[in-house]
């Protein structure tokens, strides 16, 4: 979609009087923060106005480190190096490259989702009018804005409760196509038996391979923390990171060259259930899930990635325990499961779209 125009605010008075102005001529227009969503239109306007956040990027720590305020344009990698010498972090998506936004954590296990360390808002409204939400502030706005997507207006800086770590342990390897039962099973066995939610896993299959990423938000031995014992048996292709010590912004500066932010064309799609065991113990689902993705790699070349996150049962208890929770989650353990598709060509949207819907409602 092409917009007629691109304007980039430098503060949120820039942004209200934009929004004064397109109200009163009613021209359509659109918002980009970080272009994290896929979906056609989200981030663009075809013959409308884009406001473009990119260029209000600051960050501010409060004096005592337990507060990082941090513009839209932002990206997650400032944000974790600006908290690196206080020895603080945010509860921040494990890819650094993205905009201010979504992503699960690997310390959301022990601290909850993102949304639920936001302190305070400050939004522009649909009048233009620039308020503070926050707890004490427009407490109804400041509960849906942690949960209701981006329909209430335009937030123009997020007030972030920090966490108090910096250093921790981690590595990622690379396993065959033919471990991917083996892996599964591996899964199964952490989130059963594991109740440390210092620990995080990042599992993404794809087409060719596997890559495994464990996470333990403490120092540790170089062998590895025992919860992830059930992976230590199976075979490596190879070590992307080797079993180390590190911080929050080494680890994410590996993934950024590991996983680098190609500005592809993108969709993802995502569904939700408790644990289910039969999804390991019977791996035919993702073996269907690969021929039918190989299918559509030899059509329109596209890169197709698998991945399960686990969502601990102390997650959802850390947003109920700081009266947030606006997603209604109930407190139980469960899998949330996310087929990311990236390809070059316009000429194939509807075809990589359909087949991904296609194949998450199956």
């Amino acid at each position: 979609m092409t917009p007629k125009c691109i304007v980039y605010p430098r503060s949120a008075k820039d942004v209200s009087r934009i929004i004064k102005i397109l109200s009163l001529l009613h021209t359509p227009f659109s918002v980009r923060f970080g272009g994290l969503s896929p979906t056609p239109g989200h981030s663009s306007s075809e013959d409308g106005v884009l406001i473009d956040l990119r260029e209000m990027k600051e960050i501010e720590i409060s004096e005592d480190g337990k507060i990082a305020s941090v513009r839209p344009g932002a990206r997650w990698s400032d944000v974790y190096e600006a908290l690196d010498s206080r020895g603080m972090s945010v509860v921040g998506p494990r890819l650094p490259d993205g905009g201010i936004g979504g992503g699960l954590s690997f310390f959301s296990g022990e601290y909850g989702l993102g949304a639920d360390k936001v302190e305070s808002f400050e939004i522009v409204l649909s009048d233009g009018l620039i308020v503070d939400a926050n707890s004490a502030e427009h407490p109804d706005l400041f509960w849906a804005l942690k949960g209701g997507g981006s329909h209430f207006g335009i937030v123009t800086r997020f007030d972030l409760s920090t966490v108090p770590i910096r250093d921790l342990w981690y590595s990622m390897s690379t396993y065959a196509i033919t471990e991917v039962p083996e892996i599964l099973l591996a899964f199964k066995q952490w989130q059963l038996r594991s109740a440390d939610p210092k620990s995080a896993i990042l599992v993404r299959v794809g087409l060719d391979s596997c890559t495994i990423t464990l996470v333990y938000s403490s120092p540790w031995s170089k062998v590895g923390p025992p919860c992830f014992n059930a992976f230590y048996g199976i075979n490596v292709m190879e070590y992307l990171i080797l079993p180390t010590n590190g911080t929050v912004v080494s680890l994410t500066k590996a993934l950024a060259k590991l996983f680098p932010h190609n500005p592809m064309r993108h969709d993802h799609r995502g569904a939700s259930r408790k644990n289910d065991l039969g999804l390991y113990s019977a791996v035919e689902a993702y073996w269907i899930w690969r021929k039918e993705t190989l299918a559509l790699r030899e059509s329109t070349g596209a890169d197709v990635t698998f991945m399960i996150q686990h969502v601990p049962k102390t997650l959802i208890e850390k947003g109920v325990e700081d009266s947030s929770n606006p997603l209604g989650l109930t407190a139980v353990p469960q899998q949330w499961w996310t087929i990311v598709a990236d390809w070059d060509s316009a000429e194939d949207d509807d075809l990589v779209r359909e087949s991904m819907k296609d194949i998450t409602d199956r």
